[in-house]
């Protein structure tokens, strides 16, 4: 079985998305088959650093430049890298580039959690932060799935639209 939680961005400047992995909850117990899988796809042609903190230390245990689309995986270990627990997740696309023509600025992300302990005790581990300007501003909820994702593009939910207020 498969959890999934998906959310589909605007990016509207320049543009940051902070989510903090759970602690463990229900009494879920994991095993190392368990994973993390991240998967970001961009429409506009930027690059876009991933960085992954440990929780304790705040050291960065993961950082990448990619140009979309990209794929990152993090295997084994649900919530893990390097031994470390991660504490969170920043995505951040760069101002340069351009977008698709007739195509709003979006960016994908899939956190999918992959259990054979619980198989029918599905629980919603993620929230994430959104901002388009660089600091946190509200959480909003990821789409929780009780099936596996075969096919992300068909249950995408895009996100509320917001004005872009200038400063």
């Amino acid at each position: 079985m498969t959890t999934s939680l998906i959310r589909q961005f605007s990016l509207l400047k320049s543009y940051k998305i902070i989510m903090s992995l759970p602690s463990l909850i229900n009494n879920v117990e994991l095993n190392p088959k368990d994973c993390l899988v991240i998967v970001g796809k961009m429409n506009v042609d930027r690059q876009v650093t991933f960085t992954i903190r440990n929780k304790t230390s705040r050291h960065i245990a993961y950082k990448m430049k990619h140009t979309s689309p990209t794929i990152v995986r993090i295997l084994p270990g649900y919530g893990y890298l390097n031994g470390s627990e991660i504490g969170t997740i920043t995505v951040k696309a760069s101002k340069s580039g351009s977008p698709m023509p007739n195509h709003p600025q979006r960016i994908t992300i899939l956190l999918s959690y992959t259990s054979d302990n619980k198989p029918d005790d599905p629980v919603m581990f993620w929230r994430g932060a959104v901002n388009a300007r660089g600091h946190y501003k509200k959480m909003l909820p990821f789409v929780f799935s009780e099936t596996p994702i075969k096919d992300v593009s068909k249950i995408i939910e895009p996100i509320e639209s917001e004005e872009d207020e200038e400063d």
